[in-house]
């Protein structure tokens, strides 16, 4: 089981499908009607794309779902290392325990490079220590 901020525990599939759903929230409250979501669980994707899905998740899925209806949107699968990003944030969030709205223009050092080259569609090399 992960923490979550709101002091309760959650799978990761759970914590996955919590962290789109924010996402979808915070795009509604901001105008934002187009998105592109990419996850590495192929677990969260099926169940989105799918009617169904544990019981436990029935609620987070439909209101993601009920956002994704409202939206111009594409859902797809990334593998772990073409998300990083979103890893730099989930673990930025974990660590602090809230939510925050960055600009682009906030961001600084290694998450400006690695937004930068998942912009332009570049996979981020990581050096394997001896």
């Amino acid at each position: 089981m992960n923490s979550i901020a709101s002091g309760g525990e959650c799978s990761i599939l759970e914590a996955e499908l919590r962290a789109i759903e924010t996402g979808l929230q915070l795009c509604t409250t901001r105008g934002i009607r187009k998105v592109w979501i990419e996850t590495d669980s192929k677990a969260a994707l099926t169940l989105i794309k799918q009617n169904n899905g544990p019981w436990g998740v029935q609620y987070i899925l439909q209101s993601i779902r009920w956002h994704l209806e409202k939206m111009k949107n594409k859902i797809t699968h990334t593998w772990r290392k073409g998300n990083q990003a979103a890893d730099w944030f989930a673990s930025k969030g974990h660590r602090e325990r809230k939510y925050k709205w960055l600009e682009a223009s906030e961001f600084k050092g290694r998450i400006k490079g690695i937004v930068i080259l998942d912009k332009i569609g570049l996979e981020i090399i990581r050096l394997v220590p001896n």
